[in-house]
């Protein structure tokens, strides 16, 4: 790979052949984690020969394991994560908001998210706990002012940043992007938005098991720990939702035994009384 480039964009694998477009101005960054035989090498066969690709091919050790790896083995200076399963928003796109937080001297930039509903329908209209899927205006945004833990992919980060500060994906099976995502943006401080959509979410079927769901609440609780230490209210209110969000999974491994242990655990942990919470603001 090329040492000339401004950012990387790490697409971690499993049994999926991304479809990307590469045009030279950027560098690429498969991690396939553990493909079929047939797969990995129609992704060698595909990309093999492209300068600007980078193929690694490691044993199947999870999602969180081969983003932690893109971050270590990138060489540019800013990095940006997209998973083989969505659509891809185009190589100018992202080198565009590399440069741009060049220009803004912060450690990440990012815009919104569309997402691509299994019907073939488009939809970003977000609101609620989920507004911060969008940014209606251009500029700089303080962490504390939007607390906000879902969509990591929306943003290109400083790698090197990352890596001073260990920031990496928590080895969950599910539920590791918003623990990497909270501490990024809220140890940068900073961070510059854009309102253009910056990643195409595609909408797929998870296959639940008890492992994934136990991982799922173990997340939860780190981003609820991380607002009890830095005072995050919205974050915990917003990390308490994400409870209903996934309820319907959580249930089926016993719903009333895991929310009881995480009340309990989020009581223990969170020292505010919820009314107070909920009357504050950010």
């Amino acid at each position: 790979m090329s040492s000339n480039k401004l950012v990387t964009i790490i697409i971690p694998t499993y049994n999926t052949v991304p479809e990307i477009l590469p045009s030279g101005n950027a560098e690429y960054l498969i991690i396939d984690d553990g493909s079929v035989k047939e797969v990995a090498e129609t992704i060698d066969k595909k990309y093999g020969k492209i300068k600007d690709v980078k193929i690694i091919h490691q044993k199947n050790a999870g999602v969180a394991s081969a983003r932690n790896r893109g971050i270590k083995e990138s060489k540019t200076k800013y990095i940006y994560f997209f998973d083989a399963d969505d659509e891809y928003v185009g190589e100018e796109l992202i080198v565009k908001l590399a440069a741009l937080a060049e220009v803004k001297n912060v450690k990440a930039v990012g815009g919104s998210m569309l997402e691509i509903r299994m019907d073939g329908s488009l939809f970003n209209d977000w609101d609620g706990f989920n507004s911060g899927f969008v940014f209606r205006q251009e500029g700089y945004i303080k962490y504390n002012d939007y607390q906000f833990d879902y969509g990591f992919y929306r943003f290109v980060y400083e790698r090197q940043f990352l890596i001073d500060n260990n920031i990496y994906f928590p080895k969950l099976k599910r539920f590791q992007d918003p623990p990497f995502f909270v501490k990024a943006l809220y140890t940068a401080q900073v961070f510059y938005a854009v309102p253009m959509v910056t990643y195409r979410y595609r909408v797929g079927i998870t296959n639940w098991t008890k492992h994934k769901v136990k991982d799922c609440l173990k997340g939860i609780l780190m981003n609820v720990r991380f607002a009890r230490q830095y005072k995050l209210n919205f974050l915990f209110l917003t990390s308490y939702g994400r409870l209903e969000d996934f309820a319907t999974y959580i249930k089926k491994y016993n719903k009333k035994i895991c929310i009881i242990i995480i009340l309990l655990q989020i009581k223990v942990i969170y020292k505010f009384n919820f009314n107070i919470i909920l009357k504050s603001d950010k």
